[in-house]
């Protein structure tokens, strides 16, 4: 038996609000502090509101990022580019991703429920998958509670992201110490903070790898068309994923007729199936076009990951001893998820592997459990055992990364002041002209208005990076910046800020301008797209004047036409309509 139950439920709702616990922690600490304690809570970096947009306040552009997406299918439905205005309706290279957080964002109307309520939602999903997962692989009940507790709570050490911040240099003590703290460090909920990947979309390849191992297993024709159906969708959800589960889809038909020296047609038909529902999304994946890979830092000389090569004993070891359907299907998905990894190494091309490498250890991990001894499986004590040390020390980080950063977990004050006059005032897609990285994500999220310089994330915005070089020239005009002496400082500056130990919003923001346009392309590239940028004009309601800004802008052009009127203003941020632009 294989199936939920009522413990497996109450489990994943358990184990969902431990790996979430941190963040009604942080908003109860910053209530408290600013109700009981108001000139202490006046120095956090973030005194407004409480928000979960950012793993440190709202410097984290990934998450700020998806949640302009996030509310912009909660207004559409199918959504136009969430950060400028004027762009055609068009659903997003993930839509399916993002759709279910735009209905929770409907209903909610509050995004930091609305990422709160994803999170938790997505670790209920990944308890219950991956449980479901374990027990197919033949997993003892108590050893897939366990495996699914892991996986959910600490799904990112399995990654094996804290291995490149390993300190093996000084002594002995030294290097034990450091890696002690990495570990540790990279035990917090880091798995569902980036919600499009990893937590929906993980929760969605689990359950779309669920349905292709039971289908496997009846070989019923219904149950193979309803794999086939999820592992097309899973195109749409995200690309990293359906690549993995529809290689494996394909491979698993080779496996199977290698060692059963036979072919059977419905080994093949949920691959089959999935291909053809998925031929849209392919098709854009392997031609992408230049600008992508460029914003996409592909075009460098790539590298395979070294790590999944463990996948090729691990996998020999597992052949030699098991073949059955589910065993076969787990060793399809990290054949191919080894071969992606690799796949720089046969083409050159620069790729994010640990987006595989990820949810392949993840597997990786259900098929060693999976192998242990009978005895070792079946005992009760060590899996109970494991499963309260996991959530009790899951709690235990929770407390104590809830004490340290629930005062950045939040808007500035000033800033979400404004967003919210803006909110109150502007019209539906009116543009804020502002040169503030964290400006620019901010406006789409917290208010119906667009921003004159959008995003080069690419698959977030398909504005083309000409077009984005003259914006940002416009913007310049605007607040009486000179181009090259900016350029040459936001070349120089890009990257060079941590948000965890900066505290100066104008760090950040030099520190983030290049990467939020350009994403990452190679720095001479977007020096020569902005020399080259063509003077236009783009449609302005409003500009935004905050620390960044004054730090930046002389007086304005004598020769420009621009007329202003003050409409807002608090002691960091001025709110001008434009009544009439150059």
């Amino acid at each position: 038996m294989t199936g939920l139950g009522a413990r497996s439920w109450f489990l994943a709702v358990v184990v969902a609000s431990v790996t979430c616990l941190q963040y009604p922690l942080m908003a109860v600490y910053r209530q408290v502090w600013q109700s009981k304690f108001p000139a202490l809570a006046a120095a956090f970096p973030n005194t407004g509101p409480v928000a979960f947009v950012g793993g440190y306040g709202t410097d984290n552009m990934d998450e700020l990022d998806s949640a302009a997406m996030v509310q912009e299918i909660a207004r559409r439905g199918l959504p136009k580019d969430a950060y400028v205005a004027g762009s055609p309706i068009s659903p997003s290279t993930d839509f399916l991703a993002y759709l279910p957080l735009g209905l929770i964002q409907k209903a909610t109307h509050d995004m930091t429920k609305t990422w709160f309520l994803a999170r938790w939602l997505a670790c209920v999903a990944w308890f219950l998958a991956l449980f479901c997962l374990a027990r197919r692989l033949g997993v003892a009940p108590l050893a897939a509670e366990f495996c699914a507790t892991f996986g959910t709570a600490f799904a990112y050490l399995l990654g094996l992201f804290f291995l490149r911040g390993l300190n093996v240099s000084g002594g002995l003590a030294q290097s034990l110490g450091s890696a002690a703290w990495t570990f540790v460090s990279y035990g917090r909920t880091e798995n569902v903070w980036r919600i499009p990947r990893p937590g929906i979309s993980y929760a969605a390849l689990f359950a779309a790898a669920l349905v292709w191992y039971r289908a496997a297993l009846s070989e019923k024709l219904p149950a193979l068309v309803l794999a086939g159906l999820t592992g097309g969708l899973l195109c749409y959800v995200r690309f990293d994923v359906a690549s993995g589960l529809l290689g494996a889809m394909c491979v698993y038909p080779v496996l199977q007729t290698v060692f059963q020296r036979r072919f059977d047609w419905k080994w093949a038909a949920p691959g089959a199936i999935a291909l053809v529902l998925g031929i849209p999304m392919l098709r854009w994946a392997l031609h992408p076009g230049p600008e992508f890979l460029l914003k996409a830092g592909m075009t460098g000389l790539g590298k395979p990951d070294w790590e999944t090569g463990l996948y090729v004993p691990l996998l020999a070891w597992t052949l030699w001893r098991r073949r059955d359907p589910a065993t076969l299907q787990t060793c399809a998905l990290l054949l191919t998820v080894f071969a992606i990894c690799w796949l720089p190494l046969v083409n050159g091309m620069s790729l994010y592997t640990p987006n595989w490498r990820h949810y392949g250890n993840i597997f990786a991990f259900l098929l060693l459990v999976s192998q242990l001894p009978k005895p070792a499986l079946e005992s009760e004590r060590l899996w109970r055992g494991l499963t309260f040390a996991a959530l009790l020390f899951a709690a235990s980080l929770n407390v104590l990364y809830a004490g340290i950063r629930f005062a950045w977990q939040g808007l500035d004050g000033d800033y979400a002041a404004a967003l919210s006059w803006l909110r109150a005032n502007a019209a539906d897609e009116a543009v804020v002209a502002s040169l503030s990285p964290e400006v620019n994500g901010l406006v789409p999220v917290f208010t119906r208005c667009k921003a004159l310089i959008g995003n080069g994330a690419p698959l977030l915005s398909r504005v083309p990076l000409d077009e984005s070089s003259s914006r940002i020239l416009y913007a310049l005009d605007l607040f009486g910046v000179k181009p090259q002496a900016f350029y040459d400082e936001a070349l120089k500056r890009a990257g060079t800020a941590e948000p965890r130990q900066k505290l100066d919003r104008i760090e950040t923001d030099w520190s983030y301008f290049y990467g939020r346009v350009f994403n990452m392309a190679p720095k001479e590239t977007g020096r020569g797209y902005l020399d080259r940028a063509e003077a236009r004009s783009f449609p302005v309601q409003y500009l935004w004047t905050g620390p960044f800004e004054s730090s930046l802008a002389s007086k304005r052009p004598a020769k420009s036409k621009l007329r202003l009127e003050r409409v807002y203003a608090n002691a960091t941020v001025r709110l001008d309509r434009v009544l009439e632009t150059p």
